[in-house]
Formats: C-alpha cells, structure tokens, sequence
C-alpha cells in the first residue's frame, strides 16, 4: 500500500490544483508631518529660570502613531529645555518633558501641543531651533508605493545641519552653516522651485536617484555676536511630495539684513525637469539638465544656461548678463531678457532644429552669426533671421532675446 501512495504522490499525471490568487494588500506608507521653529533669547531683561520663554504651537492630525520634538540651542548659552503641552490640559503636572532635548510620545492626542523653551540659567543670547513632527500613516496608490519602494515615501527626506562656524573677513565677523537637504526617492518626473534672497540658486545633475539641496547660510555684524544673531534670523523651508511618479521641491530661504543663503541643488541625470528658479541678489545657474521647462529670475546677477537640453526657457536680469548654451529638446520658446548686460547664446544648427530668432538691444550691438538661413530683418538694434524651410524642421524654436544696454550675440555651436 506504501508502495502505491509513493508512486501517486508526485506523479505525471497529476492535475495541479489552481487556487485564486489572493486580494493585492493595500500598500502603506509612514510619512512625516512637521515644522520647524527657531527664535532667540533676547531683550532688556534676563528670562526667569525655569519658566517658559517662548511659547510654539504643532497641530498634531487625527490617528497620528507618533510624535517627536528635538531641541537645540547655540549661541551664548546653550542650556535650554523644552516641555510639550497636550491638548486641553490643565497644568504643568500634564506636561511631557525633554530628554536629552528630544521628546517622543506614542499615539499622541490630536489637536493643538504648546511646546515652551525654558531655560535653565540665565540665557540672554541663546539661540534654538525646535522640530516638531508627527508620524501618520495612509494608504497610497500603486505609482506612488513604485516611487517610494525606490527611495523615501514622501516626505520623509533627511535634513542635515553642520555646526556654526564663525570668522572674521576685513572688518567684520561672519558666521556660516549648511543646512543639507535630500531624499534618494528615483521618480521620472522632478519639479523644483528654489528661491532666495540674497546668495547664488544653481541646479546641477547627479548620476544618482534622488536630490541633494546644499544651503549654504552665512550672517555677518560687527562682533561675533551679532554674527551669530544675523545666521540665526536665516531659514530654510523645505517640502517634498511624490505622487504619480512625479516628484515636486520646494526650498525657499529667507533672512534679515546681512545674511544670505546660496542654494545649490544635484538633481538625477536621468529625470525629466520642470525649474523654477529665483534670487534677488546673486547669479542662477542651470547646467546638464534635461528640462521640459525652465523659469530663472535675479535682480542681480547672471543668468547661464549650460550644457542643458531643455524646452522652453524663460530667463532674466535686471542687471547681469544672460548666456545659453544648450540643445533644444522640442519645438518651444525662449525667453531672454535683461536691463543692463550682455546676451550671448550658442544654438545647435541641425536638420531637424528651426530657429525663428529676434536679438534686439536699445545701447550696443547686435550679431546673429547663425548660417542656415536669413536675416529677414537688419537693423542696427535690431535683428530677426529664420532657418531656410523653418516650417518644416522637426524642432521649431522661436527665441527673443533682448537688453537694454549690452550686446546681443548669437553664434553656432
């Protein structure tokens, strides 16, 4: 009987049995909700030791698994606590205090904390930032659980802070540090928006997955003390968001008088880019990206293009020049346009790419060194030239670029 259950089991002739396949689990992800706070303490009297000298409030969402709080300080003295109020409490007796600066609690009530900084000595000078965020969870949609599998689920990018150094530059003292932003999230689609007021915005590629935003921040006075209170006034806000296979950045920095924050950011070779890209007082730069768009603005500063293949592009100064090299990647526009500089672009002649270019200027002179066509217009300030069967080319660009006071010149890659 052994013998015959062995040759049964296993056997060629066997019919496999199929079973319905299992409902797909939905697909989970943990993101992270937070803000961040940052203040000194200042004024004509000392805070009293041991009770609240600043006051921030976090909305803690419905059904939030946790929440955490981190405390640092610098400057003076560094010898700060803080305490987490919950919702609708009564007293102190209810308050969750800081260990180690850091505070965690577990599935903590929704609704309005109160966070107080105390200091614990007498702390004129201090300066502290505190990060509050809460954990939740949600269900999210097949493209977006591909995009997170790859690196970060929204949200969930690293910040990284250096220590404050502090100099001294001719007659006055500087102070600088990095803030580091970045995420290996990999996504086909990466939209970006970097501003500040005063420093340098470039978006650079990287040949790996993700981001990485570089600010560089830097307060200066005349002791090292209003140095350090100059770099303190800086912030840095950042927000990201995946969803449908598209990744959206958001970093702006702003600050008082005598500081500044330059923006460098590596963004992934392989994506495609929309940019948009914006300072008051510094140059901004795009190089060896592949952009469906790009927007670029400074007062003052330069404008360049590099090595970029992009669509549209709609670039500007107030005072600074604007310089383009790059390869059109689709029939688009170009925008370029400055009060006081100098224009200058290196355009591809191909086959396949048609320009239809106008170069104008009030002050100064005006070239199109372009051979593949006609000036159709040929002014002294003013020049429009067509690439010969311009309808017919596969990649139609039209471009304008135009100074008030600088020369314009075109010429061929």
């Amino acid at each position: 009987m052994a013998a015959a259950l062995a040759g049964c089991i296993g056997s060629p002739e066997e019919t496999p049995v199929e079973t319905a396949s299992a409902p797909k689990e939905p697909t989970i992800v943990r993101e992270t909700i937070g803000e961040t706070f940052e203040g000194q303490l200042s004024g004509a009297a000392l805070p009293v030791v041991g009770s609240a000298a600043a006051f921030h409030e976090f909305k803690v969402p419905e059904g939030a698994l946790e929440l955490l709080a981190t405390l640092t300080s610098s400057g003076l003295v560094s010898d700060l606590d803080v305490h987490a109020m919950p919702p609708g409490a009564a007293d102190h007796a209810e308050a969750v205090y800081a260990a180690g600066g850091k505070i965690q609690v577990t599935n903590p009530k929704a609704g309005v904390w109160e966070f107080h900084v105390v200091p614990r000595m007498a702390s004129v000078g201090a300066t502290y930032k505190l990060e509050a965020a809460a954990v939740v969870e949600r269900i999210v949609s097949e493209g977006e659980a591909a995009a997170a599998s790859a690196g970060a689920a929204a949200g969930q990018f690293v910040r990284e802070e250096s220590e404050i150094t502090v100099e001294r530059q001719g007659d006055k003292w500087v102070a600088k540090k990095t803030v580091t932003l970045r995420n290996g999230v990999g996504v086909p689609l990466v939209e970006s928006v970097l501003a500040t007021y005063n420093g340098h915005v470039s978006a650079n590629a990287q040949d790996e997955a993700g981001y990485r935003i570089t600010a560089s921040l830097w307060g200066r006075g005349d002791t090292e003390d209003q140095a350090r209170a100059a770099l303190a006034g800086v912030r840095v806000e950042h927000a990201e968001d995946v969803r449908g296979g598209a990744l959206s950045l958001a970093t702006r920095a702003s600050g008082p008088n005598e500081s500044g924050a330059h923006l460098e950011s590596a963004l992934p070779r392989g994506a495609e880019h929309r940019l948009d890209l914006a300072t008051q007082n510094g140059h901004v730069e795009i190089a060896s990206l592949a952009c469906e768009h790009a927007k670029a603005r400074t007062q003052n500063g330069h404008v360049t293009v590099a090595g970029a293949t992009c669509g549209d592009l709609d670039l500007a100064t107030q005072n600074g020049h604007v310089e383009i090299a790059y390869t059109p990647k689709a029939s688009s526009r170009i925008s370029a346009a400055s009060t006081n500089g100098h224009i200058s672009a290196v355009l591809p002649e191909r086959e396949t790419i048609g320009w239809d270019l106008t170069a104008s200027n009030v002050n100064g002179g005006v070239s199109i060194a372009l051979r593949d066509g006609t000036l159709v217009e040929d002014g002294k300030h003013k020049k429009r030239f067509v690439t010969n069967g311009f309808d017919g080319r596969g990649t139609k660009v039209v471009a304008t670029l135009s100074t008030q006071n600088g020369d314009v010149d075109v010429t061929p890659a």
